[in-house]
């Protein structure tokens, strides 16, 4: 997965991934994968979340975003160009 993210002011903490059932669950993702303790920057970077050895073929969460703003209680991010490449 590929796509491009900035922070409001920069300093926003965010985890970007793909899926979010684990097999504790009945219905579970397949596979699932994400790139944790990402600092955004006021500018916009582009972001790979590898995708070559998960298993897809059943997600039902095609895409999980948390965000911890710069203080505890707030944050925003943008996020632009979100794409599905193998």
């Amino acid at each position: 997965m590929e796509l491009w993210a900035r922070g409001e002011y920069g300093g926003e903490k965010t985890d970007i991934g793909v899926s979010l059932t684990g097999k504790d669950k009945a219905h579970p993702d397949s596979g699932m994968t994400s790139v944790r303790g990402i600092v955004l920057e006021q500018a916009w970077q582009r972001y790979e979340i590898p995708l070559k050895r998960i298993e897809l073929s059943s997600t039902k969460t095609g895409f999980a975003v948390s965000i911890a703003g710069r203080r505890a209680s707030s944050g925003t991010i943008y996020l632009d160009d979100i794409r599905f490449v193998r």
